[in-house]
């Protein structure tokens, strides 16, 4: 007997089949590898901290992050059949939220500043809002493909059980978003019992130090 020879496709087949299947979620995918290399090009050359973590730690760790959902999203919408308005809903305004909240990340890091939970003024304010907002909108959209899943029939149960459950999944870890959004008195700047006194918070500077504590950007 004679082993057949396996042949697996390379990072360049692959993604030109995302793009004839996905443009919108693979294009966001594949430039998230771009923003990932300057981030880790901002590692090595960027001495600022920002709350005791790289400047340029937060948003390599999102452009990883959000690389894996576009590819596994499009992955998931190719299931869907019958579909096509509904799957390029999905596919738009999911990429579109994503590339936004990436850009608003990664300029606050190259700002030096924070970019989450930051009401130091009324630009940083908007900023925050406008993340929160397109959260939002991308829980929507990974909703919307879990019940469109939901109505897809798949020959095999226990594969389609699979799907759906990855997408509930999803969205019930994407609830937590909403939590850490919350205003809470640590960080509205409002004291936290009678006669207590607590300064509002301000952005880090560019050139805070490392010598800060350890924490998340």
């Amino acid at each position: 007997m004679t082993a057949r020879s396996v042949r697996v496709p390379g990072p360049r087949s692959l993604l030109g089949r995302a793009w004839a299947s996905n443009r919108p979620l693979a294009f966001v995918g594949a430039s998230m590898m771009i923003v990932l290399m300057v981030a880790l090009t901002g590692l090595l050359v960027d001495p600022r901290v920002i709350t005791g973590a790289p400047a340029w730690l937060k948003p390599m760790n999102f452009a990883i992050s959000i690389s894996i959902y576009c590819f596994t999203l499009l992955w998931m919408l190719t299931f869907v059949r019958g579909r096509p308005r509904l799957v390029g809903l999905v596919s738009w305004v999911t990429a579109e939220a994503l590339f936004v909240e990436m850009a608003l990340i990664a300029g606050a890091a190259a700002f030096g500043t924070t970019s989450h939970f930051n009401v130091s003024t009324p630009l940083h304010a908007a900023v925050w809002g406008t993340m929160t907002a397109f959260v939002a909108l991308i829980w929507a959209m990974n909703l919307l493909a879990a019940l469109l899943l939901l109505a897809q029939r798949m020959p095999d149960p226990a594969f389609a059980l699979a799907l759906r459950l990855g997408l509930v999944v999803s969205l019930v870890g994407m609830n937590v978003a909403f939590l850490m959004t919350q205003e809470t008195p640590s960080r509205s700047g409002r004291p936290t019992r009678p006669g207590s006194k607590k300064p509002p918070y301000r952005a880090p500077t560019p050139w805070a130090s490392r010598t800060a504590g350890r924490g998340c950007p």
